[in-house]
């Protein structure tokens, strides 16, 4: 049944032709005051009901013509360059998350802390950083790193502490490093020598 057939070009119980003081019961009133509303909703939902029959019949076939795909190629070329922009974006978009990703795990896996200390001539003495170093370089802010006596810096790995006389004047530990007193013979290091700075840089 084709959808103009629900077409209603007048009401079959008007309430415009009752007469001005309509000779009806009460309950007759009110059912002819209901008739237009209901012949209304009959013919909408036969509408919507057709609509229904005929949406499942068009997705059928869609369905077993295209295979529940319509290939790109059956669309305007305007749509279908509209695709292919939003493919790349996506593409593009997808790319940028995944190279600021990989830049993120490089930087929490090669974070570097620079940072300074003034010596005070106390040792053992440890300097707190807030996270297990992985490798530390210690030098002093100014004259040489080593001399024929003294040695002013020195560079430990986690499980390679800078060692004198079997002693491990500079180690690192779970939150920082430590600095000790060491000598052989004439020989000393001096990492934490009263009004000297030094500089670190300690590598995650």
């Amino acid at each position: 049944m084709p959808f103009t057939d629900y077409k209603i070009t007048a009401f079959s119980q008007p309430v415009a032709a009752l007469p001005d003081q309509p000779n009806l019961s009460p309950e007759a009133l009110k059912a002819r005051f209901d008739a237009c509303p209901e012949q209304l909703r009959q013919s909408l939902n036969a509408v919507c009901d057709d609509a229904a029959r005929l949406d499942e019949r068009v997705g059928g076939i869609i369905t077993e013509t295209f295979g529940d795909t319509i290939p790109k190629s059956m669309l305007r070329t305007e749509l279908q360059a509209e695709l292919d922009a939003k493919a790349e974006k996506t593409a593009l978009a997808a790319e940028s998350a995944a190279r600021e990703a990989l830049a993120q795990v490089v930087a929490d896996k090669c974070s570097v802390t620079l940072g300074f200390y003034a010596g005070d001539g106390t040792l053992p003495r440890t300097i707190e950083l807030g996270f297990a170093a992985k490798a530390l370089l210690v030098w002093p802010a100014s004259g040489q790193v080593a001399s024929n006596y003294y040695t002013y810096g020195a560079f430990v790995l986690e499980d390679k502490p800078a060692t004198l006389n079997s002693v491990n004047f500079l180690e690192l530990t779970q939150t920082g490093f430590t600095i000790r007193s060491a000598s052989s013979g004439s020989y000393y290091a001096r990492l934490n020598d009263s009004e000297r700075t030094y500089y670190y840089l300690a590598v995650r």
